[in-house]
């Protein structure tokens, strides 16, 4: 009973921190997808409530308590907000910022980037079994932020695909169930997002992923483990040439699944 109670005070947590910190992010405001300018950066709430779960129960990786998933999460969210506060969208993807700073022009998104993969290496070597698997680690890492962060595009879309795949992820691998304080701060954070009057920003998409891809390399062997790194590849690859916004919308499942909860209007 003391597990559920405490995703429930986290999920409470999460829901009553929000709107006590949006006035914080008012100035910080994006577009969303029908024009209008909302506070983003708010995934910053769910984000600390996390890292205080974790530093009070530490996941185990590999069977040994661990502080690597609260370092991902804490360095990719801190990377993300310099992008929220200080960001621009000239350049778009790991294409596009790799061409900015092979131009001499380091973007945030660039240094998201750079960052990113510092602490995918330093988050997952110390725990690998070899090289190779150091390197599947931190490509896992890379890609899975990345993922996240090209799916949120519409409210409650990259909240929704977190806490789906985490459900798939430890339905068949219990050792990952350390993500649960994560899902369940999401979850409490949702309905704002769904209202469309706050968004998580890569402040919280970044982190999500980036601890996904950890999630996925410490729990996963084998051809599993091939299967989820070929998939994140080829999601990679199609952002550059598809519409993941159209590819949901031409899939009624999808598009039933990404619109729910959501408020149209906004």
């Amino acid at each position: 009973m003391l597990v559920p109670f405490a995703l429930l005070v986290v999920m409470a947590a999460s829901f009553g921190l929000v709107p006590a910190a949006t006035p914080i992010f008012a100035r910080a405001q994006q577009k969303n997808y029908t024009g209008r300018y909302v506070p983003t950066g708010l995934g910053l709430p769910f984000v600390l409530l996390t890292a205080c779960a974790w530093l009070i129960a530490p996941p185990s990786i590999h069977g040994v308590p661990s502080s690597s998933p609260v370092v991902i999460l804490l360095g990719c969210s801190l990377l993300g907000l310099v992008d929220d506060l200080l960001g621009t969208r000239e350049h778009r993807g790991y294409r596009g910022h790799f061409r900015a700073l092979m131009g001499g022009k380091l973007t945030t998104g660039g240094l998201k980037a750079l960052g990113g993969g510092l602490l995918a290496v330093l988050a997952s070597f110390p725990q690998a079994k070899g090289l190779w698997d150091g390197a599947a680690g931190a490509l896992m890492v890379l890609l899975a932020a990345n993922a996240i962060n090209l799916v949120d595009l519409r409210p409650g879309r990259a909240g929704k695909a977190f806490v789906l795949l985490g459900i798939v992820l430890t339905a068949f691998r219990p050792e990952a169930r350390w993500i649960a304080p994560l899902a369940a701060a999401v979850v409490g954070y949702l309905p704002w997002d769904l209202r469309g009057e706050v968004m998580m920003g890569d402040t919280g998409a970044n982190p999500l992923g980036a601890v996904l891809g950890f999630a996925c390399w410490s729990s996963l062997t084998g051809p599993p483990r091939i299967a989820v790194i070929a998939a994140l590849l080829a999601l990679n690859a199609a952002a550059e040439r598809i519409s993941f916004s159209q590819f949901i919308a031409c899939h009624p499942f999808l598009d039933w699944l990404d619109k729910l909860g959501r408020d149209e209007g906004k």
